[in-house]
């Protein structure tokens, strides 16, 4: 008899007879997120027994949400040991250096490639890996303005659901007298976002540093689990995926980022403007290549012209406050010196 086999025979003679019953009824992905867990920690595989059913079913989903998150957070933070899982509004750290949204021309956003496994953080506890349809800087702008009303509003129902007019949407958006057309596309975005995944691998790398266990756990979760738009009415009613939003943005979403955000006009000076705003220190240096390759720029572009929409990029963010004036380019290296951020109650700071 293996030894996975013995403890997973062990593991289930130590669970009551509830929890035995609970984990038959549960789905199949969730019996095998457990029983990969069992040879890592059976804590932690205990945690991942859903719950028992009942007649408030969405209730169940958010509970359910939070409990895994949480069980998620927990286990990273155990396998990172030095390293941390460190978050940022609205997006986890990862996502404001490497992420799916790219800045795309009215020309390749008519045409979308579909992105498969893009790796957007690669740590000692796992990776995570985004698929889907390609998404535009414009996107993300979108799913910002849904997840800080969804935070801030009293429209949205159990923190997770935005239901209201599509037209308000696109006027938090800064679109100020939104058309058809406008709604039309944000409707798009929303639509994009459902077929949007991310992968989350929990795997411990093997001794001496080569490949990650493949005997480790993944999670798949998409953004946006249910769009239903009334055209005639003009409302829409979103759902965010809880176990997206528990795992990644709860109380991350502030309306200082987005207002920020939606002032900045270059797809290029948002993603720039993301990407310093994730770094702890006010001052960044490096390499031009990285900044570009990181805000998903084309690197197949002549040297010259991403070093021109760079300081076009930076000049953006000088005019609106986010940048000093000192921030430049010299050859091959950028220098990016924030503004200091403002310091609230509590000592919080705010963009």
């Amino acid at each position: 008899m293996s030894e996975m086999v013995t403890k997973y025979q062990l593991f289930i003679e130590s669970l009551s007879d509830e929890e035995k019953a609970r984990l038959a009824a549960a789905d199949e992905p969730t019996k095998q997120l457990v029983g990969g867990m069992i040879a890592n920690d059976t804590e932690f595989a205990r945690l991942l027994i859903p719950p028992a059913p009942s007649d408030e079913v969405q209730q169940d989903i958010s509970e359910d949400a939070k409990r895994k998150a949480l069980t998620v957070h927990e286990i990273i933070a155990k396998k990172s040991s030095n390293e941390q899982l460190k978050l940022f509004a609205p997006y986890p750290t990862e996502f404001t250096r490497t992420h799916p949204f790219f800045p795309m021309s009215t020309k390749e956003m008519a045409k979308r490639p579909h992105i498969e496994d893009m790796i957007i953080a690669d740590h000692s506890w796992g990776t995570l890996k985004y698929t889907g349809p390609k998404l535009s800087i414009y996107d993300e702008d979108a799913l910002m303005v849904l997840l800080a009303t969804i935070n801030s509003d009293t429209t949205t129902r159990g923190g997770e659901i935005y239901s209201g007019s599509l037209s308000e949407l696109a006027k938090r958006k800064g679109i100020s007298k939104p058309g058809q057309n406008h709604l039309n596309d944000l409707y798009s975005s929303y639509k994009r976002m459902n077929s949007a995944s991310f992968e989350l691998n929990i795997g411990e790398k093997r001794k001496g540093g080569g490949k990650k266990d493949k005997g480790g756990t993944s999670t798949v979760n998409n953004i946006i689990s249910n769009v239903t738009y009334d055209r005639k009415k003009g409302d829409i009613s979103i759902a965010v995926n809880p176990y997206f939003k528990e795992m990644y943005c709860k109380d991350r979403v502030t309306w200082l980022d987005v207002l920020m955000r939606i002032r900045i006009n270059s797809p290029i000076a948002k993603a720039l403007f993301k990407f310093i705003m994730s770094h702890r220190d006010d001052r960044w240096d490096g390499p031009v290549k990285l900044v570009a390759s990181t805000i998903n720029m084309d690197l197949d572009l002549p040297m010259n012209k991403i070093r021109e929409r760079l300081k076009n990029a930076i000049k953006e963010l000088v005019e609106n406050g986010v940048l000093l004036p000192v921030s430049s380019i010299a050859g091959d290296q950028i220098t990016l010196i924030r503004v200091p951020r403002k310091p609230l109650s509590g000592g919080k700071t705010i963009a």
